[in-house]
């Protein structure tokens, strides 16, 4: 895959591709030096960190692939200071967008090395949609999360509004000792167990059932490819033993799915319950089995991600359980000059 647009230029910086997986331990080293002054919990599964080795096995699939060109590379004083990252994939509403995502050592900061980074892959992915996607709705992304103040304002200043907000919850025990609800019975014919491996097939079914359309008029939905979920389910690195399932004979309604990530740390990765079952109490009781479970089994620290503007509103349930919102992760959004929008778009473009 070649280049459409030449790397920028800095004073004092030097910028190039990655290599390949030799530049791994540099850029774990970037989000190390970052975690303080960026407010970077590396727990958090929404975090943009890695170790060495996770960095090298990704820099050797995209050697690999032909596509390092899509990793700018930063050196300053001999060493990397900065590296960014392009990708992209098609939404529910035909909108291609394009992922531009960059991390800049502390030390290195103050130099304009963010902004000129910034600047090349907003080039760069206007040149590919042009050439690929040309006449089509496309557009610019990027993340920040609520503790990143610095590069929150490079994309504000850069013209990005947060068109979406992923929140983290966490869970007080105690406070869910005192407000578990009794009451989170189940409708009659329903009942609560842990799913089969045969039942993985329509466990799939119902999770893309119900996130099929969760954004209003579908505008950032991302399809999901029920094999690879499937699959993803299937994998041995995974411990299905506090997954739950609400059943209605063979039919199961609604997903629960909460990974352990350490001994005394689980996530519930999958809240999911059938449209059509929704509005009777499921979700509450699903819930509450799941968090009983988690803690019976030792962890003490639960946790749990949703879109803010989820059309469920499942952030009032797990408010409502015990779950206080820990930290944010605006999904930011820009308009890509010359590209057409689609009929069903809603976001609103960020004010001069």
């Amino acid at each position: 895959m070649a280049n459409l647009t030449p790397l920028p230029k800095i004073d004092g910086a030097h910028f190039r591709f990655a290599r390949g997986p030799e530049d791994g331990s540099a850029f774990e080293a970037i989000h190390q030096a970052r975690q303080e002054i960026d407010g970077v919990d590396p727990s958090d599964s929404y975090e943009m960190v890695g170790t060495a080795r996770e960095f090298e096995e990704a820099l050797a699939e995209q050697r690999e692939s032909g596509t390092l060109c899509l990793r700018p590379v930063v050196e300053a004083g001999g060493e990397i200071v900065a590296y960014g990252k392009l990708e992209d994939w098609k939404e529910g509403d035909g909108t291609t967008v394009y992922l531009l995502q960059g991390w800049v050592h502390p030390k290195a900061r103050g130099r304009g090395i963010g902004s000129a980074l910034l600047s090349w892959l907003e080039r760069e992915s206007s040149a590919f949609a042009a050439r690929d996607h040309a006449g089509e709705p496309c557009e610019f992304a990027a993340n920040a999360s609520s503790t990143e103040t610095s590069a929150s304002e490079l994309l504000a200043n850069a013209g990005y509004a947060a068109a979406y907000t992923v929140a983290e919850l966490r869970l007080d025990p105690a406070r869910y000792a005192e407000e578990r609800p009794a009451d989170a019975a189940l409708p009659d014919g329903l009942a609560i167990g842990k799913p089969s491996r045969d039942e993985y097939r329509k466990l799939t079914e119902t999770v893309v059932a119900a996130f099929a359309k969760e954004y209003e008029e579908g505008r950032f939905d991302e399809p999901v490819d029920p094999d690879e979920y499937e699959e993803e389910l299937a994998d041995d690195d995974r411990d299905p033993s506090l997954w739950r399932v609400v059943r209605r004979g063979d039919e199961i309604v609604a997903v629960a799915l909460c990974d352990r990530r350490t001994e005394a740390m689980a996530e519930v990765v999958e809240l999911a319950v059938s449209p059509s079952w929704r509005r009777k109490g499921i979700a509450r009781a699903l819930m509450t089995e799941t968090i009983d479970a988690a803690i019976a089994s030792g962890c003490k620290d639960i946790r749990i991600y949703t879109i803010e503007q989820f059309q469920t509103r499942a952030i009032m349930l797990y408010r409502s359980l015990g779950f206080s919102r820990y930290k944010d992760f605006p999904r930011y959004r820009k308009p890509m000059p010359g590209s057409v929008r689609p009929a069903t778009a809603s976001m609103k473009a960020p004010e001069e």
